[in-house]
């Protein structure tokens, strides 16, 4: 069994980009998901932007490949039907620094086992955000194909409460560009994996702490 210790999200003075992820459906269309945008100045959420503000850019990399570029576009409002590239401010009274981007059909396409979002603007802390190619509804939490059964434990490190739903997942490489397994915690901040003897590199993410990733795991 593997623990794997979580701290809390840091204040905004430390002006680092929380991390946000998200499990989505191989094939999925008309997708949208919600970033979380901060001055690289002060570190506090930057409201104001627009699809078009200077220094805008956005992509998306499939399994850690380099990145394909996609053109946002003007949403009339946060509520608006889908758009590829749509991109637009949530609330930015009740939602400071939050937007919401619609992204392209083509980053959800079967033969990835996840996808980075990354979102940029000129005095904004760059953006990225995990999306994990895989079937909620069905998905469980034993993932793999090897011999040997691997708990993981993931647990806050200040009060060792479970983490729950956090994505974890396993690469043979440091660069975390080959996953062989994948899942979410369960109630109790565990996940199952099936992997063979050896070793490997494990990965956390949740949106309301911060991981060191990786962490060197070994199955024997």
């Amino acid at each position: 069994m593997s623990f794997i210790f979580l701290n809390d999200v840091q204040p905004a003075s430390v002006y680092e980009a929380e991390p946000m992820s998200y499990r989505i459906s191989p094939n999925s269309t008309s997708r949208t998901i919600s970033v979380k945008l901060r001055s690289s100045v002060n570190g506090k959420p930057k409201t104001g932007i627009l699809y078009n503000s200077a220094g805008a850019v956005a992509s998306y990399s499939r399994d850690g490949k380099s990145p394909t570029t996609f053109t946002l576009a003007s949403l009339a409002s946060p509520n608006a039907a889908y758009t590829s590239g749509g991109f637009a401010e949530v609330d930015p009274v009740s939602a400071s620094g939050l937007y919401r981007v619609d992204l392209p059909n083509a980053a959800f396409a079967t033969g990835a086992s996840y996808v980075m979002i990354n979102i940029g603007f000129t005095g904004v802390i760059s953006e990225s955000v995990l999306v994990m190619l895989d079937n909620p509804a069905t998905a469980s939490s034993g993932n793999g194909t090897g011999a040997k059964s691997h708990t993981v434990n993931v647990v806050n490190s200040v009060t060792n409460a479970p983490v729950v739903a956090a994505a974890v997942w396993v690469t043979t490489d440091s660069a975390g560009q080959n996953i062989i397994a994948s899942g979410r915690t369960d109630a109790f901040g565990v996940v199952n994996f099936l992997l063979d003897v050896g070793s490997y590199y494990l990965w956390v993410m949740d949106e309301d702490f911060l991981a060191n990733n990786p962490t060197t795991i070994t199955v024997s």
